[in-house]
């Protein structure tokens, strides 16, 4: 079963998680060029990530513009798998 919601300290870590990264680095500021462990296998592991966890499926023109961490937290506001909002 899909998970509902999570507030934005929990898709931080789960950011991180799928992709590897330590969590001090990976914040909504971030930029995802400057993140080592976003490559094409962090890719393929938040993309699992984030349809297991919550259906989101996501096409590769979407993740291609993703420029910083909260373009992915952005994602999951419009699919309302995130508490609050993304600033």
């Amino acid at each position: 079963m899909a998970e509902s919601q999570i507030s934005t300290s929990q898709a931080l870590s789960m950011i991180a998680s799928a992709i590897n990264a330590p969590e001090d680095q990976v914040q909504p500021e971030t930029e995802l060029k400057d993140l080592e462990w976003w490559d094409s296998m962090g890719v393929l592991l938040l993309m699992a990530e984030l349809d297991e966890r919550f259906g989101i499926i996501l096409e590769e023109e979407t993740i291609g513009s993703f420029a910083t961490v909260s373009d992915i937290l952005k994602i999951l506001v419009d699919a309302d798998a995130l508490l609050g909002e993304v600033t």
